[in-house]
């Protein structure tokens, strides 16, 4: 019932089956959780409220896929967004929902293997952005593409930050502590800007 819920973008009976004692990691019969249904159907709102209610972001598909694979298919892939029937992208909640995810520890850089690909959310972003079927929308274009930017600035950015920290890390295993020190206040100071 909660992934149906989800689906179908309803916030409201969402919140309410979780308060009667929903299982919010319950696999509905495509093996994923009720904030994976939300997302393939582009119900940000209601992905956003199961998320503030707990839910667990660090969820991946059997190919490795992340919550930020998905909402990439979900705001870039045409294919998927009519053969899914998803719902149109509303406001900034692309972007909150996409700065939530990377807030509770989901790695844009993490690796997808699709058709043999090892694909980050972040590569498949800025490979197919520009392609997004919600820029020619009429009814989503001025909202999604203040939406887009502010996802690109926190993708990369995070991306970026990212590889600054594993070079901290690599700099820690070698024993040299200011560097790797540096390297952390550098990726920290750039996340804090974005």
């Amino acid at each position: 019932a909660l992934s149906w819920a989800a689906r179908n973008g309803n916030v409201e009976i969402v919140k309410k089956l979780v308060d009667a004692g929903a299982d919010m990691e319950a696999l509905d019969p495509d093996k994923s959780p009720a904030l994976n249904s939300a997302i393939v159907a582009g119900a940000a709102a209601v992905a956003i409220e199961l998320i503030r209610m707990g839910a667990n972001v660090m969820w991946t598909h059997h190919d490795g896929a992340t919550f930020l694979h998905v909402i990439t298919s979900w705001l870039c892939d045409g294919h998927a967004a009519g053969m899914n029937r998803r719902m149109q992208p509303v406001g900034d909640q692309p972007s909150e929902l996409v700065h939530m995810l990377i807030y509770h520890g989901v790695d844009p850089s993490a690796k997808q293997k699709w058709e043999g690909k090892g694909l980050s959310a972040v590569d498949t972003w800025r490979a197919r952005k520009d392609t997004s079927p919600w820029l020619e929308n009429e009814e989503t274009w001025k909202d999604f593409t203040t939406a887009a930017k502010a996802i690109h600035k926190t993708l990369t950015t995070t991306a970026d930050a990212m590889e600054k920290k594993e070079a901290g890390n690599k700099y820690f295993k070698d024993k040299k502590y200011d560097r790797a020190i540096q390297a952390y206040a550098s990726a920290r100071e750039e996340l804090g800007k974005a």
